[in-house]
């Protein structure tokens, strides 16, 4: 029989791993919960005063009972906290965990300012990284400016250039839920990236004539 603290990591890996994925956004938040409730209490003041500097998350990860990483159980229960702090993420149609993952980490009141904004404007989570490197404006302890996410997406999308899309006579071969799934994330890159295109061209717009 294992020690009343082995039990205690076998316990929480079975419920992590019987947590069902309805949606990444419910995934999290339930993830979150659970954790901080078995870690902290429930005590997200506790939570966020050793937040950085807590082995508990890289222990559980390695437990072989569930295939969570550190990672992944850290930024789910920084999503669970941020939803007890802005309960409208929670219930919003529009925002995505994605669009949480965008304001983690920075002041509270930016987080729920930027939310609520993304919420009223449907702004997707291109437009609210954009606004949450403008929030951040730091620099790495090095000095150089840090890379901000959106550049780091537009580097991906450069890398496309020249990608092969001409061989749409294979579509007629994909099954029709592919065909959808495949047809909802075409729409929304489209949508994102049209909103980038313009962002971009009025950045352009304002610099000086050389």
């Amino acid at each position: 029989m294992g020690s009343p603290g082995s039990l205690r990591w076998d316990s929480l890996a079975q419920e992590l791993a019987s947590i069902e994925q309805s949606s990444r956004m419910e995934f999290y938040l339930r993830v979150g919960e659970l954790v901080a409730h078995r870690l902290y209490g429930g005590k997200l003041g506790a939570w966020r005063a050793r937040r950085g500097g807590d082995a508990s998350f890289r222990k559980l990860a390695a437990h072989p009972g569930h295939n969570l990483s550190a990672t992944t159980m850290f930024r789910a229960v920084s999503a669970y906290e941020l939803s007890t702090r802005i309960p409208f993420v929670p219930r919003s149609e529009h925002l995505r965990i994605s669009h949480v993952e965008a304001v983690l980490g920075l002041p509270e009141s930016a987080q729920a300012s930027l939310l609520l904004a993304a919420e009223r404007q449907r702004w997707s989570v291109a437009q609210l990284e954009l606004e949450a490197e403008a929030w951040r404006g730091v620099r790495q302890k090095s000095g150089r400016p840090r890379k901000p996410l959106i550049v780091k997406a537009l580097d991906r999308v450069a890398a496309l250039e020249g990608a092969q899309f001409d061989d749409v006579a294979s579509l007629s071969r994909l099954d029709e839920a592919l065909v959808l799934r495949y047809e909802r994330s075409c729409a929304q890159v489209v949508a994102s990236l049209t909103t980038l295109l313009e962002r971009l061209r009025e950045r352009g717009a304002r610099q000086p004539a050389e």
